[in-house]
């Protein structure tokens, strides 16, 4: 009886990693054409002559800020860069308690204007709204704080262009990305939103707002999230392209169509307002059965913060982790719902059961594993075939994700930096894997505590002007 229980047990955890590496296996599959097709456009370079005219439709950048005295000069200023005619750049000073606001007002030179934008979605009280004398593409608002969701709210509110890209303000935006992102906006009809790759600063060289040398964060805690975020960012997501489009625009980088998000009620504060915002709209448009596109540009490039500590870090794993919970439960009508198509079938199953419960089951199978050594009943065969599936395929892939980026982007050319991340991506798997997989499983069960909609200030590990 009790060799039939391990073997259910040995069966059960196998399966699960054959099943979830399996899947994200398909997704690098699915990533390579997307790839190539992309790379042809850039070589071919015809779409970017035609966003020199008027063919094109234009976009109001909105930057969140509280208390972003470190950074927000240098995220303005790269926006206020980009290589894009049409554009403006809306500033949300919500409530900050810091100088954030006076730096703004002097080095902007900003002036006053009359509060003629419409308050299509409920927000925190407006105060102010300021015009630069030096950019009159930027636009300051000066509102009571409501937290990050209210604040873009109120950049949807005060914005002109039917689409708007949210960035946060310690991130810098690259000049072409916006670019990128609208020659993608005139290959594909019914664009709902689009998301960007986040790249990861510290460590990086930043003068006014642009990146002039790319480099690894100088601790162990940092490169292991520059090669985090290359597997997430650079394979997984686009594979989601093939799937019925990304399951999660993150918010530190994505367009979206302003209609749609104010039909949705626009952004809600939570914990993930960028997850529930993009699960809204597939829900939406589902609904509505109108066609539209929710894809992700490899390509379009935008350099953001991390905490470089293991509370900092810890503290947005375990955040980051109980949204992931709270949407899915929130959605849980849509789980296996015929109406809702591949959504309901595959995007919402997934965030539960892959992204959800993984870490509950990963770390199970180390505990189980443990003690099954510990009193002398571990299955060799079955140990090193979970190593192999569980552990074996993630590098792999991780691997695979290191070297595809530097192929199609090229971001770090150093050979010593290339082979750094190569050796991280080994080590990952026993080093940094195992934390990750801690504070998720903490996560998950903070969502059933009464501090799950806490939100934390992240530790600023950059300061740049």
């Amino acid at each position: 009886m009790n060799e039939n229980i391990f073997l259910s047990i040995d069966l059960f955890l196998l399966s699960y990693f054959l099943i979830l590496n399996g899947f994200y296996g398909l997704l690098l599959i699915l990533t390579n054409p997307e790839l190539a097709r992309r790379f042809q456009e850039i070589k071919a370079n015809e779409s970017y002559k035609l966003l020199l005219f008027n063919l094109v439709p234009p976009v109001s950048i909105i930057i969140p800020a509280y208390n972003e005295r470190e950074t927000i000069l240098a995220s303005v200023t790269a926006a206020l860069q980009i290589e894009f005619s049409h554009f403006e750049v809306i500033v949300i000073d919500d409530g900050s308690t810091d100088d954030t606001f006076s730096l703004l007002t002097t080095t902007y030179q900003l002036f006053p204007v009359p509060p003629v934008f419409p308050s299509i979605l409920q927000t925190a009280p407006v105060k102010h709204y300021y015009r630069s004398k030096l950019y009159p593409k930027l636009l300051v608002i000066q509102k009571e704080n409501g937290g990050r969701e209210d604040a873009i709210n109120a950049g949807i509110n005060a914005s002109t262009a039917p689409f708007f890209i949210g960035i946060d303000a310690d991130s810098f935006i690259e000049p072409d990305a916006i670019n990128r992102l609208m020659q993608h906006l005139l290959t594909k009809r019914n664009i709902c939103a689009m998301g960007g790759t986040l790249c990861i600063v510290n460590g990086c060289t930043v003068k006014k707002g642009k990146i002039t040398e790319a480099k690894l964060p100088p601790s162990f805690l940092g490169t292991m999230q520059v090669v985090e975020y290359i597997k997430t960012f650079f394979f997984g997501r686009t594979g989601w392209n093939k799937l019925g489009g990304s399951p999660l625009i993150s918010g530190g980088f994505g367009l979206f169509n302003k209609q749609a998000v104010i039909e949705v009620g626009g952004l809600k504060k939570m914990l993930a307002g960028d997850l529930e915002l993009t699960v809204l709209l597939h829900k939406h448009m589902h609904e509505k059965k109108e066609p539209y596109v929710i894809d992700y540009m490899f390509d379009a490039i935008v350099w953001t913060d991390v905490p470089q500590t293991y509370s900092g870090l810890a503290k947005q794993r375990k955040r980051w982790h109980s949204s992931v919970i709270d949407v899915c439960w929130r959605h849980r009508r849509m789980i296996f719902n015929f109406k809702y198509g591949v959504v309901g079938f595959l995007h919402i199953p997934y965030l539960l059961l892959g992204e959800g419960l993984g870490p509950l089951v990963e770390g199970f199978g180390y505990i189980y594993i443990a003690c099954c050594f510990f009193y002398g009943v571990l299955n060799i065969t079955f140990f090193w075939y979970f190593i192999l599936i569980a552990w074996g395929v993630s590098m792999f892939l991780t691997i695979a994700s290191v070297i595809m980026q530097e192929v199609f982007l090229r971001k770090y050319i150093s050979s010593r930096q290339i082979l750094k991340m190569v050796f991280f991506a080994f080590i990952e798997n026993f080093t940094y894997r195992p934390l990750t997989v801690w504070w998720r499983i903490e996560g998950f069960f903070r969502f059933f505590t009464k501090n799950r909609f806490m939100r934390e200030k992240m530790d600023r590990s950059l300061s740049v002007k």
